[in-house]
């Protein structure tokens, strides 16, 4: 992801010269891309879920 998306030095890279450096297809790395991103979206809508769910708690413990 880091090197995907340019986040340690600027320079983006491609998804093949990724699979090279690993040894693995360009699918693969793709895939592993996914996932992590996925990932990232369950956590924030985890985390917003969180604050919700406080919000409601303390509204009841308050009453």
């Amino acid at each position: 992801m880091l090197r995907y998306y340019g986040l340690l030095g600027g320079n983006t890279e491609t998804l093949q010269s990724i699979a090279n450096d690993f040894s693995l297809s360009r699918e693969r790395i793709r895939q592993l891309r996914d996932n992590r991103l996925k990932f990232f979206r369950r956590q924030k809508q985890r985390t917003a879920l969180e604050a919700e769910l406080c919000a409601i708690a303390k509204k009841l413990l308050d009453e």
